[in-house]
């Protein structure tokens, strides 16, 4: 995979967890507020996710260049 392109999905991700951050404040009934809470968390696990690639391809050139 493109990492290019994992990093705009990251961005893209970040921003949609900002979002949920800011609906959450908003909630008024607690059954919004666990099934935002739950995506929000979802996004965050597969951001996480994409950095830890993002992270192994980084090391893996580092290693190919004998640093």
């Amino acid at each position: 995979m493109d990492t290019e392109t994992v990093l705009k999905i990251i961005a893209m991700l970040d921003a949609r967890i900002t979002q949920y951050e800011g609906a959450l404040l908003l909630c008024a009934v607690d059954a919004d507020f666990e099934a935002i809470s739950a995506s929000k968390w979802s996004l965050i696990f597969f951001r996480d996710h994409l950095q830890e690639y993002i992270e192994a391809q980084v090391s893996y050139a580092e290693n190919a260049l004998g640093e």
